[in-house]
């Protein structure tokens, strides 16, 4: 805009012309804009024929892209295109980790894993929770808590509230056990399969309002004593076995991570 008001097109054109890399971010932005469409094509070419790289980014598939010309579209194909989405849990937080280990900052783990289940769309949202979190805990000596954690990310953006269903920790019991959930609903009485069942009706009447009736008719229509059995014999094995206990429990913050 600067060089159209000034007259300086030809300095504009020539300075992005002679660069070894070109990186333009939101090129839908370019949408009806017929002079600067008209620009960039001669400079994409002039770039192209040197042997240049050019990096484009959009918020939409090239196909999907609007209001931009024929010849524009057919030579953003040239390239490789990528999808990027968001990142991963595990991506988040190494982010978050690459981050402390930068500011020499020890933030406890189940800090770091509820901002990365929680703010999961923008990396700007999750680095600027932390760097919240830094600045509380480096000027008010404030102590990197969960709760100051969730205090965060409801400043930021509040997390999710999908309800955590019955179904969803059958499934994911099912998977960390290595059954069918099938299996989890079926009269089966296999020890492996009796184990999964009793801790996926533990978790559900945890981290669930449900009543106990309502739990057994997700497995497979069992009455409320057999439910009640199944949890009594949790509670009773995780004070005695502590691999059990800590497993449960790993599973318990996960599923309280997808809330």
């Amino acid at each position: 805009m600067n060089a159209i008001q000034q007259n300086r097109i030809s300095e504009f054109s020539a300075y992005y012309r002679s660069c070894d890399i070109l990186l333009l971010d939101d090129i839908h932005f370019f949408s009806n804009k017929g002079k600067t469409q008209e620009e960039f094509f001669h400079t994409f070419n002039d770039l192209h024929q040197n042997g240049k790289q050019i990096v484009l980014t959009s918020d939409r598939p090239i196909n999907e892209l609007e209001a931009l010309e024929e010849r524009l579209i057919s030579r953003f194909k040239w390239g490789l295109i990528v999808d990027i989405q968001p990142p991963d849990f595990e991506t988040r937080l190494a982010i978050l980790r690459k981050k402390c280990d930068e500011s020499n900052l020890d933030i406890p783990g189940d800090v770091l894993e509820y901002l990365a289940a929680n703010l999961v769309e923008n990396v700007r949202e999750l680095e600027g929770a932390l760097t919240k979190i830094m600045a509380q805990v480096t000027f008010t000596a404030a102590e990197p808590t969960l709760d100051l954690a969730r205090k965060i990310v409801n400043e930021i953006g509040r997390p999710d509230k999908r309800v955590l269903t019955i179904e969803d920790i059958v499934e994911y019991t099912a998977s960390v056990f290595q059954v069918s959930s099938d299996h989890l609903r079926a009269k089966t009485r296999k020890k492996d399969i009796v184990r999964a069942r009793q801790v996926a009706m533990y978790l559900a009447k945890q981290l669930t309002d449900h009543s106990l009736i309502t739990i057994g008719l997700h497995f497979g229509g069992r009455d409320h004593s057999t439910v009640i059995h199944g949890i009594n014999t949790i509670e009773k094995l995780i004070s005695q076995n502590k691999e059990l206990r800590q497993q449960i429990e790993s599973m318990k913050k996960h599923l309280e991570y997808q809330k």
